[in-house]
Protein backbone atom coordinates (compact mmCIF):
# COMPACT_ATOMS: atom_id res chain seq x y z
CA UNK A 1 0.00 0.00 0.00
CA UNK A 2 1.47 3.15 -1.41
CA UNK A 3 -0.01 5.36 0.91
CA UNK A 4 2.05 3.92 4.20
CA UNK A 5 5.10 4.04 2.46
CA UNK A 6 7.11 7.27 2.99
CA UNK A 7 8.31 8.45 -0.76
CA UNK A 8 11.13 10.77 -1.46
CA UNK A 9 11.86 12.90 -4.64
CA UNK A 10 14.17 10.22 -5.15
CA UNK A 11 12.17 6.71 -4.45
CA UNK A 12 13.36 2.62 -4.78
CA UNK A 13 11.49 -0.27 -4.34
CA UNK A 14 13.13 -3.70 -3.79
CA UNK A 15 10.88 -6.32 -4.46
CA UNK A 16 13.29 -8.93 -4.40
CA UNK A 17 13.48 -9.71 -7.84
CA UNK A 18 17.13 -9.56 -8.68
CA UNK A 19 17.96 -12.99 -7.48
CA UNK A 20 15.87 -14.39 -10.04
CA UNK A 21 18.48 -12.04 -12.69
CA UNK A 22 19.54 -14.04 -15.53
CA UNK A 23 16.97 -16.61 -15.70
CA UNK A 24 13.44 -17.05 -17.04
CA UNK A 25 11.78 -16.53 -13.53
CA UNK A 26 13.10 -12.45 -13.42
CA UNK A 27 10.27 -12.36 -16.26
CA UNK A 28 7.53 -13.84 -15.00
CA UNK A 29 4.56 -13.02 -12.73
CA UNK A 30 6.73 -9.72 -11.49
CA UNK A 31 5.39 -7.01 -9.36
CA UNK A 32 3.98 -3.80 -11.29
CA UNK A 33 3.12 -0.21 -11.30
CA UNK A 34 -0.58 0.12 -12.34
CA UNK A 35 -1.61 3.25 -14.16
CA UNK A 36 -3.31 4.80 -10.72
CA UNK A 37 -0.42 4.12 -8.55
CA UNK A 38 2.09 5.93 -10.63
CA UNK A 39 0.01 8.45 -10.91
CA UNK A 40 0.03 9.05 -6.91
CA UNK A 41 3.40 9.18 -7.04
CA UNK A 42 3.64 11.79 -9.53
CA UNK A 43 1.40 13.77 -6.90
CA UNK A 44 3.57 12.52 -4.49
CA UNK A 45 6.52 14.49 -5.94
CA UNK A 46 8.80 11.29 -7.15
CA UNK A 47 10.69 12.49 -9.98
CA UNK A 48 12.86 9.06 -10.00
CA UNK A 49 12.08 5.78 -9.71
CA UNK A 50 13.84 2.87 -9.43
CA UNK A 51 12.80 -1.00 -9.09
CA UNK A 52 13.93 -4.67 -9.48
CA UNK A 53 11.82 -5.44 -11.74
CA UNK A 54 12.15 -6.04 -15.44
CA UNK A 55 9.53 -3.40 -16.47
CA UNK A 56 7.56 -0.92 -14.19
CA UNK A 57 4.25 -1.97 -15.68
CA UNK A 58 2.66 -5.18 -16.75
CA UNK A 59 2.72 -6.46 -20.49
CA UNK A 60 -0.86 -5.02 -21.29
CA UNK A 61 -0.38 -1.60 -19.87
CA UNK A 62 1.95 1.08 -20.81
CA UNK A 63 2.79 3.50 -18.20
CA UNK A 64 4.58 5.78 -20.63
CA UNK A 65 1.65 6.15 -22.96
CA UNK A 66 -0.54 6.67 -19.89
CA UNK A 67 1.43 9.48 -18.37
CA UNK A 68 2.54 11.76 -21.82
CA UNK A 69 -0.04 13.80 -21.05
CA UNK A 70 0.52 15.16 -17.46
CA UNK A 71 2.92 18.34 -17.15
CA UNK A 72 5.69 15.87 -15.19
CA UNK A 73 7.37 12.72 -16.42
CA UNK A 74 8.06 9.69 -14.01
CA UNK A 75 11.78 8.63 -14.69
CA UNK A 76 12.78 5.22 -13.37
CA UNK A 77 15.43 3.16 -13.71
CA UNK A 78 15.97 -0.48 -12.96
CA UNK A 79 18.47 -2.30 -10.79
CA UNK A 80 19.17 -5.71 -9.43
Amino acid sequence: DLEKLELGRRTLFRFGRGKYWPTREYYAHYPYFTVDAAHYLLKKGVQLLGFDTPSPDDPNTKLEGDLLGTERTLLYTKFS
